[in-house]
């Protein structure tokens, strides 16, 4: 079942207008509640380590088992949740599909330009999170 913040969340990707060049897709702004920003704010962990060599300047998260962010996780792969998110696309989740989310952070001077993501990828959501919460 999902929160009733994750439900705001929900309401704003699923009422956001679809930009659709280069590539379909949204920009949100203060898409998740305040109380789950701070929380995030609150919760970013400092152990990041380099990722696989081919990102060179992002780096993954490996200790994502906190318990905030195990909840996180839960709470955002809620199958009630990425199915009207993939809907929103017009996308269905297939028997075989994965779905998992993966904490990134870019280091200094890391850019990419925009791009289409792997073709085995149905949907990526990336979430910018300033640091002075402005």
């Amino acid at each position: 079942m999902i929160s009733i913040q994750d439900q705001l969340t929900l309401k704003k990707l699923l009422k956001t207008k679809t930009i659709e060049l280069p590539f379909r897709h949204l920009i949100v702004q203060n898409v998740f509640s305040t109380k789950t920003y701070r929380d995030m704010i609150d919760n970013f962990p400092s152990d990041f380590t380099t990722a696989v060599k081919k990102f060179k300047g992002r780096m993954i998260l490996k200790s994502h088992e906190t318990k905030f962010w195990n909840s996180f996780r839960e709470r955002f792969l809620d199958k009630e949740f990425v199915a009207r998110l993939l809907e929103r696309f017009d996308l269905k989740l297939k028997e075989d599909d994965v779905v998992d989310i993966d904490f990134v952070k870019d280091g200094l001077g890391y850019s990419i330009g925009p791009h289409t993501d792997t073709k085995g990828k149905k949907l990526t959501v990336l979430c910018y999170l300033p640091e002075d919460r402005s």
